[in-house]
């Protein structure tokens, strides 16, 4: 189903563009070095694509690891596996 549901956050934005029962697109604007939090999710698969600019992705709790994508990076996060993704350009 399309959706137009906006959620502000501290680091930018997500937009909610569509969703049914297994699938949910987002689209994520984030403000120069802003960051999600630390967070895993325990069931969900997560994917992000790099469409416009700089993104650092950070991985792990105990054995951390970082890494810069630009577009059009296609990222795939595994379920319980920490991130977190930071805007690194403008």
């Amino acid at each position: 189903m399309l959706s137009n549901y906006l959620v502000k956050k501290p680091w930018g934005s997500e937009y909610l563009i569509y969703s049914n029962k297994k699938l949910a697109a987002w689209l994520l604007e984030m403000k120069f070095k802003s960051k999600t939090s630390l967070h895993c999710h325990p069931k969900k698969k997560t994917g992000f694509i790099i469409v416009k600019g700089k993104a650092k992705l950070n991985l792990g709790l105990v054995k951390k690891t970082s890494r810069v994508f630009s577009p059009i990076s296609k990222i795939t996060i595994h379920p319980r596996l920490f991130h977190s993704i930071q805007c690194v350009s403008r």
